[in-house]
């Protein structure tokens, strides 16, 4: 249902996790955290320190 509508606002719940802890949209989440993790093992890539590009300058 639309956040406009919703009658508990107050309430929190993670569907990545399963949790009510948080929200699902929180980059703190374990499962978040661990599939980035992941996505970054397998993407040499992203354990650089700064990003490749094709300007001379960088």
């Amino acid at each position: 249902h639309r956040t406009s509508v919703c009658t508990i606002c107050n309430k929190l719940f993670c569907v990545s996790c399963g949790t009510n802890d948080h929200t699902s949209h929180n980059r703190a989440c374990r499962e978040f955290e661990n599939c980035c993790a992941i996505l970054d093992a397998n993407i040499p890539e992203n354990l650089m320190p700064y990003f490749p590009t094709d300007i001379p300058w960088t």
